[in-house]
Parts: C-alpha cells; structure tokens; sequence
C-alpha cells in the first residue's frame, strides 16, 4: 500500500472516529436523562393534541409521525409539554408503527407527567431506559468495536511497510527462513466474534427480560473473553506454521505454503531453475476472484505455490525477493 493511500486511510479512521465519538456520547447523554426521569416528580396532566401526520420522505415516500401534546400543572403554573420518551421521536413509513406510538394518548385522557424540577419546561410521559435505547446502546457498541477494526487495518498497513516484511509478507529470520501472510484477519475475528456476543447477549436482554446496566456489563465482559479467546485459537493455529513458506538456506530445500488448492510441498534448491507469476480467477458470480501466485518452476514445468497476492505489484516484488534468495537471474513471467 502507497504512502498516500496510507495517509488517506489514517483521515478515513479520524473521521469515522469522530464520527463514532460524537454518536456515542450524543447516546450516553440520552441514556443519563432517561434514567434520571426516573427519579422526577410527577404531575397529572391531559392530552391536548393527538394525530398523525403525514409527509413526503427524501424518496418521496410517504412517512408518519405521531404527534402528540400534553398540559399539566407544576408548582401551581400551567406548562406544556410535546416529549414522550425521546425528543427526537422518529417517523416510520408504517402506518401501522405510527398509530401504535399514538396508543393510549387520545384526545383528553389523562396521563402521568416526569417534571424537571430544575427546569419544569422539560418533560416526558416515559421515563427509564426503554428497548430503544438498548438497541442504540448495541448500535453504540458495535460502531465503537467497528472503529477499533478500522484502526487496527490502519495500523496493520503500516506494519506491513516495515523492514521485516516483504511485499507485505512477515520475514521470520532463521534459520530457517520463514514467510508468513500477516494477515488482519486474526484480530478482525476477534474484534468481529466481541462485537456479536456484546450485541446479541444485550438485544437478546432487552426483547425479553429487560436489559439492566448489571446485564449489559456482563454482555460486555463476555464478548470480551469471547474475542479473546477467538484471538488465541488463530494465533495458536498461525504458531502451527502450516500457511509458511520455509526457506532452508544450509539444507538447500524449501516448504511451499498449504493453500486450499495444493498441499504442502518440499522442493530441493537444485530443481528449482525460475519462478512464474500466474494470474488465477477461481470463483463464480459475486464470489468470483482474481489473485497472482508466485510460482516455482521445476525444469521445464511450473511447480508448486509460494505465495498469493490479491494484486500484480506486490507478487512482482516477492518474486524478486525470492530470486534473491535463490540466486535465481530469469526473471519471472506473468
């Protein structure tokens, strides 16, 4: 990867990390103020407005919006108030959704008040932590583990470009000499197996028995450990080496790479007179993919597998590494 398009993705990760700040803490503050609601004096007050309406969307779809007003009496002084739980009530483009928000809030009936007390122009009929808000609280996590993967690809792309790799290949010294594919992968299903149990076990919560904070620590804590111990199982399976390509300098032979199309193999140094890089599509449709291998020749044939690469530029670079290594002068064919 480019200097430039390193630099591009560092501005990337910044701006989805502000992006994600300002949601998350836009959400806790929302959070902070349903569950102190609950603690508010109550008022009795009465529905003065309730209807729906209805207005054209971005789409041209036509959206609704329950829309309701409450007046009650607070230290002896008539107010108003249009809150029901969040003042930022969404508009659906069911119908249906917006007649069940506008549920028990007819024309004159009568309902409980959450008064400020520091500020009786605020109010809102429900007070607490409610679905809802669990489901942000998840959205919440998950763009926040998001961002961590974000940053971690950013990271690794720079890693990638340090002295110890080659063609963004990690260069284990011997002997003997090791290759290995650094890829994100390890950390991502980490990051990814986390952010699914923290999400799952707090929705899951939250549709049944009502997600407490007490809940949603231990979801919390349990998608930690559970992205921990997905981060383990791959290291110990990459410790296993079965992915390497081992060069053996005082042996004279090399171990091309298991791949998912051809098995490991061991090659004597004196076999070997060149390289090729073969330009491979395997796949169909969505799933079709193009990759550049690098090949061993053997005589006159093509030979097993040394590395893959998603692109031509970085396999032309390994394939000059490894005819260093061989003291091979043919330049490899594409």
């Amino acid at each position: 990867m480019s200097r430039f398009r390193v630099a591009l993705l560092f501005i990337v990760a910044l701006l989805i990390s502000a992006g994600t700040g300002v949601f998350v803490f836009i959400h806790s503050l929302d959070l902070m103020r349903h569950d102190d609601a609950r603690s508010w004096p109550t008022a009795q007050g009465t529905i003065v407005r309730s209807e729906l309406v209805s207005f054209k969307g971005s789409k041209g779809r036509t959206n609704y919006r329950a829309t309701i007003a409450y007046s009650f009496v607070h230290a002896g002084r008539e107010h108003r108030g249009t809150r029901i739980h969040d003042e930022r009530e969404s508009s659906s483009t069911s119908r249906a959704t917006a007649d069940e928000r506008l549920r028990g809030y007819s024309m004159g009936a009568p309902v409980q008040v959450y008064v400020n007390p520091q500020n009786p122009t605020d109010s809102q009929l429900i007070a607490g932590i409610q679905n809802g808000d669990r489901m942000l609280t998840g959205a919440a996590i998950a763009s926040a583990v998001g961002t961590m993967f974000f940053w971690t690809f950013a990271f690794h792309a720079v890693r990638r470009r340090g002295s110890d790799h080659v063609a963004g290949k990690l260069v284990i010294p011997g002997p003997p000499l090791r290759v290995r594919s650094t890829t994100i992968g390890n950390l991502a299903g980490a990051l990814l197996t986390a952010a699914l149990v923290i999400v799952g076990v707090s929705t899951l919560m939250g549709l049944t028995a009502g997600l407490s904070w007490l809940w949603l620590a231990l979801s919390v804590v349990l998608g930690i450990g559970a992205g921990a111990l997905a981060y383990w199982i791959n290291l110990r399976s990459d410790a296993k080496g079965k992915g390497d390509l081992v060069l053996d300098l005082d042996a004279e032979f090399i171990i091309t790479p298991k791949l998912s199309h051809s098995p490991a193999r061991t090659v004597g140094y004196s076999t070997i007179t060149g390289t090729t890089i073969a330009r491979e599509v395997r796949g169909n449709g969505k799933s079709r993919a193009t990759t550049y291998e690098v090949n061993l020749v053997l005589g006159e044939t093509s030979g097993p597998t040394a590395a893959v690469f998603s692109s031509k530029k970085p396999a032309k670079a390994f394939d000059l590494w490894l005819r260093q290594q061989l003291a091979l002068e043919t330049p490899a064919a594409v």
